[in-house]
Order: structure tokens, then sequence, then C-alpha cells
């Protein structure tokens, strides 16, 4: 006989969505030109400062026009409208493409280099 697949969607209240990131401490999902919204999965603290905190969803401030996004345990980068890449979370070790080697609270351009 035939297997069905079991239901793996995911209740994420406010959709339709057309893009959604599941990462192991929140989901977000965006709509059209619209903000990225997310959800902590964890306990809030690490995203508190960029507009995430521990209500059901939250709004991540000046974060639109998502096509892209990554998330990490504690940041994230992001492809936006134009193709600009933004990030924010922890920059302990530079890893979200900064030097500032603290916490990056807004969502901020991420300088990208060029290859000749």
């Amino acid at each position: 006989g035939r297997m069905e697949a079991p239901d793996a969607s995911i209740a994420f209240p406010g959709g339709p969505w057309d893009g959604l990131v599941v990462g192991a401490a929140r989901t977000c999902a965006w709509r059209g030109d619209g903000p990225l919204t997310c959800a902590e999965s964890g306990d809030g603290a690490a995203w508190a400062d960029t507009g995430v905190g521990d209500e059901t969803l939250a709004v991540v401030a000046d974060v639109h026009h998502v096509r892209a996004l990554a998330l990490g345990p504690r940041g994230a980068l992001a492809v936006v409208g134009g193709g600009a890449v933004i990030s924010w979370g922890d920059e302990r070790y530079g890893e979200l493409g900064g030097e500032s080697g603290d916490w990056v609270a807004t969502p901020t351009p991420v300088e990208l280099g060029s290859e000749h």
C-alpha cells in the first residue's frame, strides 16, 4: 500500500507567507515587501534588543523587503530588496560580516567585497 506522509505543517499565524525560515531559537516569516515577523522558540532574551521579545509574534525593526534569510542561534543575515545584505545579533567573532565584536541590535548593512 501507499504510505501517507505525516502532517509537517507549521502553525505560524498571520499567513499566507511568501517565505518562512525555522531556526533553533526562532521562526521568521515574511510576505511581499512587508516586515520580517518572528516568533521565539527559546527564552526570547537573545533578540530582545532588535524588537523580538517574549510576545507570540514580533516584527523585527527595520527589516523589510526580505528575499532570503539565514538564522543562527544568536544572529541573522538577510538579503533584502535590491540585493543588500543586512545582519544583526551576536557579532563576537565576526560571524555576521562586520567587525564590531559586540552585539549588533540594529539591522546593519554588511559591506561585501568585490572580486576583480
